[in-house]
């Protein structure tokens, strides 16, 4: 009887603690001296989509290879703005070259056609899915603002 009775104050105390005190299992744990600081779980690996002229581009993720061949795209885009005698189709080149690794469904033309203002906001996409750093939402977004700014800002709303 006396065990039976240790046993239900056991368990009652297990269940207060439980309820109020953080948990059985992070009783039962180690306590860890290590700060979580990044949710790699969180960084989203899948197909990104945007719309140009009605039509929806796709941006899947990206692998090591492309990552890798993105970096020197963006390094080659960023010596080009940085010379005095901007060439036009050199730009133009290292810019289809950049979106054409990641989306291929664009084509030259269409790169044309979206204008300097979209060019940046792809340019922008591009990035932060890159860097992992694009979420889904279903909520438009200012193209022009990072897609991290965006996504901080509805979740104050």
């Amino acid at each position: 009887m006396i065990i039976l009775s240790v046993v239900l104050v056991v368990l009652i105390a297990a269940l207060i603690f439980d309820r109020y005190g953080g948990g059985i299992r992070a009783a039962l744990m180690p306590a860890s001296d290590v700060r979580l600081v990044c949710d790699l779980d969180a960084i989203l690996t899948e197909t990104v989509g945007f719309k140009f002229d009605g039509v929806i581009y796709e941006i899947p993720p990206i692998s090591l290879e492309k990552f890798i061949l993105a970096v020197q795209g963006l390094a080659v885009l960023d010596n080009l703005k940085q010379k005095k005698e901007l060439n036009g189709p050199e730009l133009l080149d290292a810019y289809e070259s950049l979106f054409r690794l990641v989306c291929p469904k664009l084509t030259r033309k269409i790169i044309q056609d979206m204008g300097h203002q979209r060019i940046g906001a792809l340019l922008n996409l591009i990035i932060e899915v890159i860097m992992g750093k694009a979420t889904l939402t279903l909520e438009k977004k200012n193209p022009l603002e990072p897609i991290a700014v965006n996504v901080r800002q509805s979740a104050q709303a």
